[in-house]
């Protein structure tokens, strides 16, 4: 073994202390000061209104571990009526392998407002900003409707872009107390002719109420509440 000159000992205990210490904490404090400056959830309300071309405000930000950020209370509105399309408990954000991770315990949907979240979905997968995301909610409920409240579970999303010109989303949720799945696939395409959008809806080994369609299917379905409807 070699020993080092006082000089030098002196000298890299200084350097070690500034990248083991000095340096840290810089980083720790400018982190701390830009993540509660003033103005920073109303510059996440911007930014989330121009990726998702809907209204959203947040009640609440915060970070519980480095590299996660949790959305509290997130209400998403129509951009030009400002009606509420739906409102999400606590969602967990975070990034893992280049892709939007989502956790959210509870997404509130007005049954009133489907065809306009539907037209707001749309708009989002023409986007060119639009990034690979997967989405997990614990329990949806839909209000309204011929029913006070619906209540459904496990709501799973995931985004996959193909090519440069097709972006699909597959939507899984379970409807029914038995755990049993509806797929729905919805595919965004772009073509000289303009944009298209191909729905697939596939209710598996499972059945769908009804009402969630009478929105969507020419002719009108039946919105009572026994009413179901099984099939692709």
């Amino acid at each position: 073994m070699f020993s080092l000159h006082e000089t030098t000992q002196r000298r890299v205990c200084r350097v070690l202390f500034v990248v083991c210490c000095v340096l840290p904490t810089l980083a720790t404090v400018g982190w701390i000061a830009h993540f509660y400056r003033p103005g920073r959830l109303g510059d996440l309300q911007r930014t989330l209104r121009a990726q998702l071309h809907v209204d959203a405000t947040v009640d609440g930000v915060a970070s519980p571990l480095p590299g996660v950020t949790t959305l509290n209370n997130l209400r998403l509105a129509d951009l030009k009526s400002k009606d509420l399309l739906g409102r999400f408990g606590v969602v967990r954000c975070q990034w893992q392998n280049s892709r939007l991770v989502l956790h959210a315990d509870l997404l509130e949907i007005e049954v009133a407002q489907l065809s306009q979240a539907a037209t707001a979905l749309a708009t989002w997968l023409s986007s060119e900003a639009l990034v690979p995301i997967d989405v997990q909610v614990d329990r949806v409920v839909f209000l309204g409707g011929p029913f006070d409240s619906a209540t459904w579970q496990n709501l799973r999303v995931s985004s996959e872009k193909n090519g440069s010109q097709s972006i699909s989303l597959k939507i899984e949720v379970e409807p029914t107390a038995e755990k049993l799945p509806v797929q729905l696939l919805v595919e965004h395409q772009s073509g000289p002719t303009g944009p298209s959008i191909h729905v697939t809806l596939d209710t598996l080994e499972s059945t769908l109420p009804a009402w969630l369609l009478a929105d969507f299917v020419p002719g009108g379905v039946h919105r009572s509440r026994a009413a179901t409807f099984t099939g692709k």
